[in-house]
């Protein structure tokens, strides 16, 4: 979360809902690994990461994801929605 709210794209090998519920935010600006994988490929993840860096405006591109996605502002937003529906 540190990496995404400082612009940074992310390299990583599991479901995270508030990644991949984006679709094609993801598949622009991260790298997802296949669960599973023995060997990573090094050479994947340097081109992947060479195109990422030639997107105009990656970083901040990142860093308003995090904003409008992960924040702690929205994501508090998301849990007081939850706790109001149970308690009605």
């Amino acid at each position: 979360r540190e990496y995404l709210a400082r612009g940074l794209p992310v390299v990583y090998n599991y479901f995270d809902t508030d990644i991949d519920n984006h679709e094609m935010f993801r598949d622009k600006y991260f790298i997802k690994l296949e669960n599973g994988v023995e060997k990573i490929d090094l050479n994947q993840i340097i081109s992947k990461l060479k195109i990422i860096q030639s997107i105009d405006g990656y970083q901040n591109n990142i860093r308003t994801f995090a904003i409008e996605n992960i924040d702690m502002k929205v994501k508090m937003l998301e849990y007081k929605k939850v706790i109001d529906f149970i308690i009605k």
